[in-house]
């Protein structure tokens, strides 16, 4: 009995499991090309995000120098106003 089951399990095998195997064989190839694909549409995002903030922080600074050159003459003012408090 066990030497006809063991004559039966390729047979059955190679019917029933190997299709099955690759189907899903196929299934994981599918699987990783998408996740290929996501990983570059992630890297071209983080790519495009870093563009967005290097453009952002250039304008930030561009701000702040603009400020400092606004805030220049008012720091000025008081210093002279407290100047001229202490000497006279």
């Amino acid at each position: 009995m066990a030497s006809m089951i063991a004559e039966k399990a390729p047979g059955w095998f190679t019917r029933i499991l190997m299709p099955e195997l690759v189907e899903i064989k196929g299934e994981l190839k599918n699987i990783n090309t998408r996740i290929d694909s996501l990983d570059s549409k992630i890297d071209s995002v983080r790519n495009e995000l870093k563009a967005d903030i290097s453009r952002v922080d250039s304008r930030v600074e561009e701000l702040d120098k603009r400020l400092d050159i606004v805030q220049r003459p008012t720091i000025l003012e008081a210093k002279q106003r407290d100047l001229e408090a202490k000497y006279h």
